[in-house]
C-alpha cells in the first residue's frame, strides 16, 4: 500500500501538475500552428514554382533553362512536403494539445476540490496521466518550452490568486 498523501501534498501535486499540463499544453499548441504554417508555405511554395514553370514552357519571355530548374524546385519542393508531412506532425500535435487541456482541467478541479474523500486518489491517477502523455515523438525546442513555462506560471497563478515571487 502506498504511504498516505498529506494535504498539503495533494496541494503541491495539484499545483506541480497543473503547471506541467498546462507547459505541455501551450508547447504542443504552439508545435501545432508551428507545422500548421509549414505545410502552408510548402504548399504555396509547391503551387507558385509549378505555375511559374508551367508559364515558363508557355511563354518564351525566360531563358530556356529557367523552366527546367523551375520544375526541379517544384518537385523538390513536393518532395519535401511529402517527406516532411507537417500536416501529420500537425495532428499528433494537436491531440497531445488536447490531451494535456483535458489533465490540465482536471488538476484544476482538484486544486478546488483537494478537501474531498477521494481527492488522494484522484490525485495519484492524474499523476501517472501526467506522466504517460500521447506518443509524439519531436525534438524539444528548449527556447519555445522555456517560455511555454513561463507562460503556463503566470496563467496558473492568475488564476489561482498566487501573487508573482
Amino acid at each position: 500500500m502506498a504511504e498516505a498523501i498529506s494535504q498539503a501534498g495533494i496541494a503541491q501535486m495539484a499545483w506541480d501538475g497543473r503547471l506541467d499540463a498546462e507547459r505541455n499544453y501551450l508547447y504542443y499548441a504552439a508545435l501545432s500552428d508551428r507545422y500548421r504554417r509549414q505545410h502552408l508555405w510548402l504548399i504555396s511554395a509547391v503551387a507558385v514554382t509549378s505555375f511559374l514553370a508551367g508559364s515558363s514552357f508557355v511563354i518564351d519571355v525566360l531563358p530556356p533553362w529557367t523552366s527546367a530548374v523551375l520544375a526541379m524546385l517544384a518537385s523538390l519542393l513536393a518532395l519535401a512536403l511529402i517527406t516532411l508531412d507537417p500536416s501529420m506532425k500537425s495532428a499528433k500535435a494537436e491531440s497531445a494539445k488536447q490531451h494535456f487541456r483535458s489533465i490540465s482541467d482536471e488538476w484544476k478541479y482538484l486544486w478546488w476540490h483537494q478537501y474531498e474523500g477521494d481527492a488522494e486518489a484522484k490525485a495519484r491517477m492524474l499523476d501517472v496521466r501526467t506522466m504517460s502523455g500521447p506518443d509524439v515523438p519531436v525534438a524539444v525546442d528548449d527556447k519555445l518550452n522555456n517560455a511555454c513555462h513561463d507562460r503556463a506560471i503566470a496563467i496558473v497563478r492568475a488564476e489561482y490568486s498566487v501573487p508573482a515571487a
